[in-house]
């Protein structure tokens, strides 16, 4: 079985048989290393599952920063992730967001011999529906990107037992302090399937 992430699903897209001579080479490099911004969403998380409070999250946060080698750099960097969760938990509070799920692998045959694969996005449900969503430090242009209209498909069945119209899916960056969703169509999405059905072949032919 070969497995395509999520989140190299853009380098696939444009390189599908570059990275299945990579594949079949076992040149794929490894997770590498847990780094700082890494460490906030894990403190995040916490937070969404009551393991912490916000203080404690905080103070965690803090004392898991003072591993890394003392610079200017990290200083700056560490001071925008400290200053950046509790204006994001408060904001979780008012809206009355609830936990759902977050990192549980995906596990989705697109063909018979390729799968998608990866970590499921933070998701969570409230009054209206469902939303899903990658944080990011900064504004990034994703609307585009292939594995948002699969993954709202796949979250909708698998995690939400939802109809799709009912999960928005999308970011949360951290320096603007804010949401960025799209409710994908349903052609839109049956077209990503298709285009990946389209990839995952050209992966699977060069892969053998």
């Amino acid at each position: 079985m070969i497995n395509v992430s999520c989140s190299k699903l853009e380098f696939v897209r444009q390189n599908p048989i570059a990275f299945a001579q990579q594949m079949a080479a076992n040149k794929n490099s490894g997770g590498g290393n847990f780094g700082m911004f890494q460490c906030w969403q894990s403190k995040a998380k916490a937070l969404h599952t009551y393991e912490m409070d916000l203080q404690t999250a905080i103070k965690s946060l803090q004392q898991r920063f003072m591993k890394y080698d003392e610079n200017l750099n990290n200083k700056r960097k560490q001071e925008f992730l400290l200053d950046r969760l509790s204006p994001y938990w408060e904001e979780i509070k008012s809206k009355d967001f609830k936990y759902l799920s977050s990192q549980k692998r995906i596990s989705w045959p697109i063909l018979k011999n390729v799968s998608l694969t990866g970590n499921t996005p933070m998701t969570l449900s409230h009054s209206n529906g469902f939303i899903a969503y990658f944080y990011t430090e900064n504004p990034i242009s994703w609307q585009q990107e292939l594995r948002f209209p699969l993954l709202q498909y796949y979250l909708a069945k698998n995690i939400c037992n939802c109809s799709f119209d009912d999960l928005k899916i999308g970011v949360y960056c951290l320096k603007n302090l804010s949401f960025d969703l799209k409710l994908f169509t349903q052609t839109e999405i049956e077209n990503s399937i298709l285009e990946a059905e389209q990839i995952f072949k050209l992966v699977n032919e060069n892969y053998k």
